[in-house]
Formats: structure tokens, C-alpha cells, sequence
């Protein structure tokens, strides 16, 4: 169980300059926590949001980061959340393709029926209501 009022963000990318589906991952979960942020003001939560470059394959293997972009709620994959475990499925990505002069993959999200090549928002606020279920009341 979550410690009951911190929660810790990490958004894990490789190119949030320059990668699309980077950037449309950073709007949602700031989407996100605006969604929730009444929630969290009532129920006295301290949410900090990490947003971590990884660059080298060290780092990435410190983190346990394997495909851009990524999420963790607390230390936990976002899909871990979601559905039990990381699918860490990937498909051709054309903003990083260009930058990197070859064929790029980037990381996909299946949820509610399909896949994205973004961290959806409502899988960011389900994620978080899922650790934290005394904000579903109060964020509905």
C-alpha cells in the first residue's frame, strides 16, 4: 500500500524536446494532476512530480527505465498499475526516427480498448485513484 499522503512521480523520457509522443505524455499527466488537483488539496496530499532525462544506458538501468516514455507512480510502471504488469510494447516512433537518422521505436499503451502512442490521461488518473482510492470520491 501507497504511503498514504506522498506520491511520487517520475516521468522517465529520452528526448521530451524534440520526441512528440514525450510531450503528449507530459501534457496528460499534467492534465492529470490538475484533474485530481482539488483531491489532493482536500485529502492533504504531497505529490511530487520528477521529470528525469535518461541518456545513457547506466541510467536507464538504474531507473529500470526500458522504453521511452514511461511513468512511475511511486516506484511502479504505470501499466504494472493499471494492469498487473509492464507490456513495455513499442512501436515506430517518426519524431524520433527523424532526430536519430534511423527507424526508432517508442514505447505504446494499451487501455480502454486501444493503444497510444502517449500516456493517456484517464490512465494516469485511474493509476493514481487505483493507489490512492480515497481521492475517487472526492475527484468524481
Amino acid at each position: 500500500m501507497a504511503d498514504s499522503k506522498k506520491i511520487i512521480i517520475e516521468f522517465l523520457h529520452t528526448d521530451l524536446s524534440r520526441c512528440i509522443r514525450c510531450q503528449m505524455s507530459e501534457v496528460s499527466l499534467e492534465a492529470s494532476l490538475k484533474h485530481l488537483d482539488q483531491a489532493i488539496q482536500e485529502l492533504g496530499l504531497n505529490v511530487t512530480v520528477k521529470k528525469i532525462p535518461i541518456v545513457t544506458k547506466e541510467a536507464a538501468k538504474k531507473r529500470g527505465f526500458t522504453t521511452s516514455p514511461t511513468i512511475k507512480i511511486n516506484g511502479r510502471d504505470i501499466e504494472e498499475i493499471i494492469h498487473g504488469s509492464p507490456r513495455h510494447t513499442k512501436s515506430y516512433c517518426g519524431s524520433c526516427s527523424a532526430v536519430c537518422q534511423e527507424d526508432t521505436e517508442c514505447r505504446t499503451f494499451f487501455y480502454d480498448g486501444k493503444t497510444y502512442g502517449y500516456i493517456p490521461r484517464k490512465m494516469i488518473v485511474e493509476a493514481i485513484k487505483k493507489l490512492y482510492p480515497q481521492t475517487k470520491k472526492s475527484s468524481d
